[in-house]
């Protein structure tokens, strides 16, 4: 845990930047690739930790959010942030 407090540069998924492993851990700078593949509320997880700056790539013509449950890609959770921004 002492290693990744003091890294300069720390890579997870998404869901991985809330898990246990990286709790109390900020990251004043998330840059989230593949931010047009991401779900909306996978996005914010990362971005609930102290983000200060955010940089989104990606591409919103090419793959979509994976979304499997239609009632909620019906209530607009197939929209990735990259697209509502």
């Amino acid at each position: 845990s002492q290693v990744l407090e003091d890294a300069d540069v720390i890579c997870a998924t998404c869901v991985g930047a809330g898990g246990e492993q990286l709790a109390g851990i900020s990251f004043p700078v998330v840059v989230l690739d593949e931010g047009s593949q991401c779900a909306e509320p996978e996005a914010l997880i990362p971005l609930t930790k102290g983000a200060c700056h955010v940089v989104l790539v990606g591409d919103h013509f090419q793959l979509p959010p994976v979304v499997q449950s239609q009632e909620a890609a019906a209530k607009g959770l197939d929209l990735s942030l990259f697209e509502r921004l």
